[in-house]
């Protein structure tokens, strides 16, 4: 049964329905003559969203020229630029006829999950095999190399897989003395540095097993939380341990480095080629595969209607 506009802050924001379905008003009970429509339009314009309402005539829509009263601003919506909708709860009787507007009820959102969290630090390193040697960027979401400290003979590959979960990471041939600083060139060549980079691979080619390779994550304040690594550290000495710590050592001091993407070549290990998407290769082969598929596909529907066609001549000729 129709009430009036006076308990539309009953009402669901999310529809275009009103609270109608409660007892008649004493208005209209008592035979009073029904007030119109566009004088209810300065609340109903305050209360809803243009897009309901876009003219003081559209109300007509919802509210009938039978209406016995206009509804009331409250005192929260007679302050301006003030979201009364963000305040109101779905439509309950109990809200209706209660005469305020319920306050909003908030549902928190759910803490993210670890899965989720693990989701979105692929691609993940697979194991190693002989003559290739992975590592994880950045393993578990942790400002960490898996594994940090490798062993590998001449032509060995090492691949570097860095996460896509939103933030980038280098791999920078470093120095010993001078933790979180990239190396000096020797001989006219100069370190590898991947560039700051995520959801690609990165791969070196060791040259020299005779002496350490170091490297560290280039990002502001990774290499000073202790990202590094090493390929063929000692055992003794300038171990990738004490690598580690003299990079911690150097903590939030640790100098501002400039980006400036791929930097091929290296000392020690040589890195001949830029990072490349982990997802390019399997894509080509996913879209060559349904490419095949479709002309296969194609190919059948073919040779179905050349044979149909054949028995229909056939038998005609026949006849």
């Amino acid at each position: 049964m129709v009430i009036g506009c006076r308990d539309i802050q009953g009402a669901d924001r999310h529809s275009r329905s009103c609270a109608f379905q409660t007892e008649r008003a004493p208005r209209e009970v008592a035979g009073l003559q029904p007030e119109p429509p566009a004088k209810c339009w300065r609340v109903i314009r305050r209360r809803f969203p243009r897009s309901y309402f876009p003219s003081p005539f559209a109300s007509r829509l919802l509210f009938p020229d039978h209406l016995h009263s206009c509804p009331r601003l409250t005192a929260a919506e007679q302050q301006p630029n003030q979201n009364v909708l963000d305040r109101l709860r779905p439509y309950s009787p109990s809200s209706a006829r209660g005469g305020q507007p319920p306050s909003m009820v908030t549902t928190p959102a759910p803490a993210p999950t670890s899965s989720n969290s693990a989701a979105a630090s692929v691609p993940t390193a697979p194991p190693s095999t002989a003559g290739q040697v992975n590592i994880q960027v950045a393993a578990g979401g942790n400002f960490v190399f898996s594994p940090a400290n490798v062993t590998a003979s001449n032509g060995t590959l090492v691949t570097f897989f860095f996460p896509d979960a939103g933030l980038t990471h280098s791999v920078t041939q470093g120095d010993f003395a001078n933790p979180c600083e990239p190396i000096a060139a020797q001989n006219g060549q100069s370190g590898f540095d991947s560039g700051l980079q995520a959801g690609v691979q990165f791969t070196l080619n060791v040259t020299n097993d005779q002496i350490p390779i170091y490297f560290f994550c280039k990002q502001q304040t990774h290499c000073g939380l202790g990202m590094v690594g090493s390929i063929n550290a000692p055992s003794t000495g300038n171990t990738f341990d004490a690598w580690q710590a003299a990079a911690v050592k150097v903590g939030s001091s640790e100098p501002v480095l400039q980006d400036n993407g791929f930097v091929s070549g290296g000392i020690g290990a040589v890195a001949t080629a830029a990072p490349t998407s982990s997802s390019g290769s399997s894509g080509s082969s996913g879209s060559s595969g349904s490419g095949s598929t479709s002309g296969a596909a194609s190919l059948g529907v073919s040779s179905a209607i050349a044979t149909a066609f054949g028995v229909a001549l056939a038998m005609l000729l026949s006849a």
